[in-house]
């Protein structure tokens, strides 16, 4: 049973899946939300008091139906890429 936790409030309704990866280097856990409603997803960044005060975001090309994405390295230069899923366009945007 969890005794702690933090809520946290989206800028888009209807989020469909989320990962957690560090993804400006800060050594702090964002969450990376899809918002398949709204063409975006959603970087909320982690603070170091385990809150996520501060967001940005990211504007897929119009029509996209961001479904699902994944977080790593795909061009190894030490940052962490979102390839992004399209559930309209048969399609994988990195």
């Amino acid at each position: 049973r969890f005794s702690n936790y933090t809520s946290v409030d989206l800028p888009y309704p209807y989020p469909r899946s989320i990962h957690i990866a560090d993804m400006n280097s800060d050594l702090t856990r964002d969450f990376i939300v899809v918002l398949p409603s709204s063409d975006k997803i959603c970087i909320l960044f982690g603070d170091e008091d385990h809150t996520y005060s501060r967001f940005q975001i990211i504007f897929l090309q119009e029509g996209m139906y961001p479904y699902a994405l994944n977080i790593e390295d795909y061009n190894k230069d030490y940052h962490n890429d979102i390839a992004v899923l399209n559930r309209n366009g048969d399609n994988i945007i990195v």
